[in-house]
């Protein structure tokens, strides 16, 4: 089995300007996660996540994204398994 790691300072998205530019191409789903958090800093780190998980799914050539009951995201068209979590200033998948 094959490993990667993908790494995403979200201290980057502080600047307004790439917070919005990256937060309109995120789906309505993510849109509201990132809106329903309190701290403007784990609205970046959702916004980071939401960019990672955008990212596996254009890697994986798909579109579709389901939740698990835990409300974790998996790709039911694809064997793979990916975590993504977030820390301080990073996101990780």
């Amino acid at each position: 089995m094959k490993t990667k790691v993908f790494v995403l300072d979200c201290g980057l998205l502080s600047d307004e300007k790439e917070f919005n530019l990256w937060c309109e191409k995120m789906p309505p789903w993510r849109k509201e996660k990132i809106s329903a958090a309190k701290a403007q800093d784990d609205k970046r780190l959702s916004l980071g996540a939401g960019i990672l998980l955008e990212y596996t799914l254009k890697e994986y050539d798909t579109a579709s994204v389901s939740f698990s009951a835990d409300g974790k995201p998996f790709l039911p068209s694809c064997p793979l398994f990916f975590s993504i979590s977030h820390s301080g200033d990073m996101a990780v998948r």
